[in-house]
Order: structure tokens, then C-alpha cells, then sequence
């Protein structure tokens, strides 16, 4: 690995884009720190004192039952339909639940931008509603990853957090100044600032340019108006954003608030405003209008910690997946794209063409636009940008058995947003409309084209 001297990016160089992938197939494990370190700021929040002797379930056993009855019940009920949450209210069971869980989606963005070569090494980042820092610390452990991996390069970031509720900014600041005593020696952050300051479609924030620019769980449906004023409240912020700088938005993995994050790219593409990065792209050519608002949804797979373990055990039913579901679009100013269209069409059939094409078989080129961990299996949605479907069903899907995965190369975990190349398949139409079942065949042949 190498860093451009003209824009400071990290270029990928022999085995590392490979390194790198392999990040996606590990499950991640939340660290021992990190649970460790949000356990001393609930003591903290209830005047207990954290046993360091002790281990993390011997301090959560420390926990008062009545407050753990009350956490539990505002966990498994706090995002039920689509009611406004108040967060000054329940601010402790958030951190407890929701910020370990989040910590990890902002890999994928991050992983997108790595395989182009467009991360960079030292970087300024805003943080828009921030809550108790999960984007941050997903970012901090993601350059940890790669400053323990590249120890000759020094990696460098700097954050400026914007949340309108002081309790979650307090804590934010506590976590991330808490993690700095775990980092290698070559990566160092600094908290430039902590707004706290309520974002709204008429905010006028002047706190220059920045690198990145992310946004997680800040315009889903309970996060009262701000899915009604998405594309405001994010335009707002294109002008802080460098030239060569990314935005990453990250949302629930439900169906409205899917769609609802792509019908604000379309909003935002058509005007001009951004083009879109990743995950949703065109195969045989680049896409500058945008009309598709399907359901597909991107899965982190993830070890359960600790505090998940104890709190189902003392009544928690809310989601405990090991498969946790969410959407994302990385946005630029440039017209860079993860991936460039690929001009030499022979021998491949577009996914438009399909319904001229059953009983056929064909070879594909496509982006996965959702994967599903089956027993004995993976079920893909597939998109190659040529054609455009509405919800869930509709679409084109393939199911690849688990005896064919030694067919895949690099034998990592087949992820949403990534490119494949399918040979040989055998194309069927379904009984439901505008959708296609990919058949493999003795001699498919699958590839991805990273």
C-alpha cells in the first residue's frame, strides 16, 4: 500500500485490496474495549462505580434490576411504528443497544471507497447526528484495522460532531476520548468540536470543508420531519464537502425507509447535486438519472456481544440478529464512481433483455442489489442498472447452493453492492410480474469483479 502525494489517498497494491475484502467475510466482534468502555459510561450515568477487577457480565450483573426492567422495556419498544422518538427520555437504553449495533455499518461505505483507492489517509470528517458516536468509532475502527495491517503509513483523522441532544453529545465525547489509549501508535484522532445544535432545513452551519461527510439513522421515519426535509437537510451540506470528498448516508434496512433513501438520491442526482458513488451503479453505462426505488437492503454480519447476551437473558425480544440489515448511498461531487462502466457488451446479456431470453442460457454481469443467508444456500437480487423495479419481489434473483460457493473466487461473503459475473445460466420467468429466476446450470461459472 502506497499514498498518492497529490490528494494523501491510499492506493491499494498488490494483496492489499484482498486484505481488505476479507474485513466483509470476518464477522465482526464488537471489541472487549468498546464494551467496556460504553458499560463505565451507564455506571457513570447511574452513580455506579465500574468493577475493573471484575469481568464485563460480572459488571452488567452489578446493574440495579429495576433500571435493567426499564431499558428492556424501552428497547423492545422504542422504534415500534413510526412515532417520534423523544431521546431525551431513553437516551441510556440507545446507548446500551443501539450504538453497538451501528458501530459497524459504516464499513461498507468505508470498504467501497478503500477498493477504488479513494479513502484517505488522514481525513476531516462531520458527524451529522451524531447520537452517542457510533459512525465515529466504526470509522476509528476501521483506520485501526488498517493501521495495524500498514504500520509504516501514520494515519491521521479529525471530527466535528453536530447532535442536538446533550446527553448523547456528552457521552460521545466521553467514548471517543476513551478509545484513544486502544489505538496502534500510527493512527491519531483528534475531537476538533462538539456542536449541539438541532439540524434543520434552514441551518446555516459555517465549519469549512470536510473529506467525509456522514450521516446514520438521521432521516428515518422516526426521527420526526427530517424524512420530510431529507433533501434539504442534505443539500444544505454540499458545500462542505471537498471536491474529492464523500457523503455517507446510512438507514434502517426496513422497506420505507429504503425506498425513502432512494427516492432522495433520485431527488439529488437529477438535480445535480451529487452523483452517486456507490452501491447503485450501471454495468454498460454510467447512470446519471435515476428512477428505480426497489427495496434491497445490505447485511452486516456481526458476533452478538456481551451486552446482548446478558439483556436477552433479562427479557429483551427485540431484534438480536446476527445478520443485521441496512441501507446506504455514498455521494460525490466529482463523477467518480466505485465502479466504471464496462463498454464491450459481447457475449453478455442485459437485464432488460431477459423476457426475450427465457429457457435460455445466457451470461450476466450484474451488481448484487441484496444477498440472503440461507442453511444450505444464498439468494441474490440482481441489477445491472439497464432496467428498474418496484419493492421487493420484483426483479431479477438467483439462488447459488452452498455446494457452488467453491465456485466463487476469493471465497468471500457475497455482499450487496458488489459486482458478479455469472456464465451460463438458464433464464426462467416468474409468475410475478417483472420478475426473473437465474437458473445455474452444470457449467455456470461465477466470478466477482472486484
Amino acid at each position: 500500500m502506497r499514498v498518492d502525494i497529490l490528494d494523501n489517498t491510499i492506493i491499494c497494491k498488490d494483496d492489499d485490496l484482498q486484505k481488505s475484502l476479507n474485513y466483509m467475510d470476518e464477522n465482526r466482534e464488537l471489541p472487549a474495549e468498546i464494551e467496556k468502555i460504553i458499560l463505565q459510561v451507564v455506571f457513570k450515568e447511574l452513580g455506579l462505580k465500574y468493577d475493573n477487577g471484575l469481568s464485563i457480565k460480572e459488571n452488567l450483573n452489578l446493574l440495579p434490576k429495576n433500571f435493567l426492567r426499564e431499558i428492556v422495556l424501552d428497547i423492545n419498544t422504542m422504534f415500534k411504528g413510526s412515532r417520534k422518538v423523544d431521546y431525551r427520555d431513553c437516551y441510556l437504553p440507545y446507548v446500551i443497544y443501539y450504538l453497538p449495533v451501528n458501530v459497524f455499518k459504516v464499513w461498507k461505505p468505508l470498504l467501497d471507497l478503500h477498493i477504488k483507492s479513494t479513502l484517505k489517509k488522514d481525513a476531516r470528517i462531520l458527524d451529522i447526528g451524531t447520537g452517542p458516536a457510533s459512525v465515529p468509532l466504526g470509522i476509528i475502527e476501521f483506520y485501526k484495522k488498517l493501521a495495524q495491517v500498514y504500520e509504516e503509513l501514520d494515519f491521521s483523522l479529525e471530527f466535528v460532531l453536530v447532535d442536538a441532544q446533550p446527553n448523547f453529545l456528552r457521552i460521545a465525547n466521553k467514548i471517543i476520548e476513551a478509545v484513544k489509549v486502544y489505538l496502534p501508535s500510527n493512527l491519531k484522532f483528534h475531537l476538533k468540536e462538539s456542536i449541539c445544535a438541532k439540524v434543520t432545513a434552514e441551518s446555516n452551519f459555517k465549519l469549512g470543508k470536510f473529506d467525509l461527510i456522514s450521516m446514520s439513522n438521521f432521516l428515518a421515519i422516526t426521527e420526526g420531519n427530517n424524512s420530510q426535509y431529507s433533501y434539504d437537510l442534505v443539500s444544505q451540506f454540499a458545500d462542505m464537502l471537498e471536491d474529492d470528498g464523500s457523503f455517507i448516508i446510512i438507514e434502517p434496512g426496513d422497506v420505507e425507509n429504503c425506498i425513502n433513501l432512494k427516492r432522495l438520491r433520485n431527488s439529488l442526482v437529477k438535480d445535480g447535486v451529487f452523483n452517486v458513488y456507490s452501491p447503485c451503479l450501471g454495468i454498460w453505462e454510467k447512470k446519471d438519472d435515476y428512477v428505480c426505488n426497489c427495496f434491497s437492503t445490505v447485511r452486516l454480519h456481526w458476533e452478538l456481544p456481551n451486552i446482548f447476551i446478558y439483556l436477552k437473558e433479562n427479557g429483551l425480544r427485540h431484534s438480536l440478529r446476527r445478520d443485521v440489515p441496512f441501507n446506504y448511498a455514498v455521494l460525490r461531487k466529482d463523477g467518480l464512481t466505485k465502479y466504471d462502466p464496462i463498454t464491450n457488451i459481447q457475449h453478455f446479456t442485459k437485464l432488460c433483455q431477459l423476457d426475450n431470453n427465457i429457457g435460455k442460457v445466457i451470461n450476466i454481469i450484474a451488481f448484487i442489489r441484496t444477498s440472503i443467508y440461507k442453511e444450505n444456500y444464498i439468494k441474490l437480487a440482481l441489477c445491472d442498472g439497464s432496467t428498474h423495479y418496484n419493492g421487493y419481489n420484483e426483479g431479477v434473483w438467483i439462488d447459488i447452493p452452498s455446494s457452488r460457493f467453491k465456485d466463487i473466487e476469493k471465497g468471500i461473503k457475497l455482499v450487496a453492492g458488489e459486482r458478479i459475473r455469472i456464465l451460463k445460466v438458464l433464464v426462467q420467468k416468474s409468475r410475478i410480474n417483472n420478475t426473473y429466476n437465474l437458473k445455474l446450470t452444470d457449467e455456470s461459472r461465477i466470478t466477482l469483479n472486484y
